[in-house]
């Protein structure tokens, strides 16, 4: 799916595990973020309600650039908490559907939000549209079993997900939207020298596997002793990261950033010529298009969006990260063929979809 920019006035209720708490909240779920202000500048902002279960850590409706954000505050909590939880979010659903005829229902991730979008789009007999984004594909996704998949209308951000999905759960996916990014935002960080030889972006927990990033950074450095390295991210592993670091001498090598804002990632990536990313699994990976969007060229596992295009390569251990990433840097900067992750063509599949949904 995709095309150009439509104009809708599709009224939508949207359910998503949590959203930014305020327009500075820029690092809570970028992907939500870019797409809804996208969304708005196609669908009037009063026809947009997000209701957030777990983040913000609060009960109240805010407004976010103009969109009214249902915050039901269950801070990830379970038991009765839980229960709590959701009975805020079935009043807020509640009171919009009394006040406006909603036309369909999104939820985000193939677990709790879809659970519950599904309990509501079956009462009022509207579509149900939920997107597969990432560890929800996972076998042992708790909510798989209590979901009937019939339902509700799946999207995948990448091929790779769906089948994954597929594997897992023995339900096909049949509508692929890749995920975007802010072109325009990217076209607007300062221009540098790309000063910085490899950056990895990524939360520092075991998934995103930064072990075998400081090990290749490791065997790098003794070919490229002047190797300038940067980690932005921040999680419970980034003690023991440290320690890795401190033990294989790459304290003058390898800087932590930690949590910076989403602007200040771009800029770091305007700075960049290498993402190496180790993830062992990415729905989509934000990450990759936001790299390629900005310039750099990649090194990772086959997951996610991966494209074959000669600036990303792939690797599976320490060694092949190292010796793909020489490669790279030896060659760089090489003139490659775009790859278009402009989140308007995302905006614009799902409103075809929306549109096809609610008329069948």
């Amino acid at each position: 799916m995709g095309g150009s920019y439509m104009k809708s006035n599709k009224k939508i209720i949207f359910i998503t595990p949590g959203f930014a708490s305020d327009e500075l909240d820029t690092t809570c779920i970028p992907a939500l973020q870019i797409f809804f202000l996208a969304l708005m500048r196609e669908i009037p902002p009063e026809n947009i309600h997000i209701i957030s279960l777990h983040y913000p850590y609060r009960n109240e409706i805010y407004s976010w650039n103009g969109l009214s954000i249902y915050a039901c505050g269950g801070k990830n909590r379970g038991g009765i908490f839980k229960l709590r939880t959701w009975l805020r979010a079935r009043a807020y659903f509640k009171n919009i559907v009394k006040n406006e005829e909603i036309d369909l229902v999104h939820s985000f991730w193939f677990s709790e939000g879809c659970f519950l979008a599904q309990s509501f789009c079956k009462r009022l007999k509207i579509p149900h549209v939920c997107s597969v984004l990432g560890q929800d594909a996972s076998e042992r996704n708790f909510y798989t079993k209590r979901i009937n998949g019939s339902g509700v209308f799946l999207v995948a951000p990448s091929k790779y997900l769906g089948d994954v999905f597929k594997n897992n759960h023995s339900i096909s996916i049949k509508y692929i939207i890749p995920l975007g990014v802010d072109i325009d935002l990217i076209k607007r960080q300062p221009k540098h020298n790309r000063e910085i030889d490899i950056l990895g972006v990524g939360s520092l927990i075991p998934l995103k596997n930064f072990d075998i990033f400081i090990d290749a950074i490791e065997l790098l450095v003794v070919q490229n002793p002047g190797l300038k390295v940067v980690i932005i991210g921040e999680g419970e592993a980034r003690a023991a990261l440290e320690e890795r670091i401190l033990a294989k001498g790459l304290i003058a090598t390898i800087s932590l950033m930690g949590l910076i804002p989403y602007s200040k990632v771009l800029e770091y990536m305007g700075r960049s010529r290498i993402l190496m990313h180790p993830s062992l699994h990415e729905g989509f990976g934000l990450v990759y298009a936001e790299a390629l969007s900005s310039g750099m060229s990649i090194v990772s596992r086959e997951t996610g969006c991966y494209q074959d295009i000669p600036n990303w390569k792939l690797a599976d251990n320490a060694n092949e990260f190292a010796r793909q990433a020489s490669e790279l840097l030896e060659h760089f900067p090489e003139q490659h063929p775009s790859v278009d992750f402009d989140i308007r063509r995302t905006v614009s599949s799902y409103l075809e979809l929306y549109d096809r949904l609610s008329k069948s």
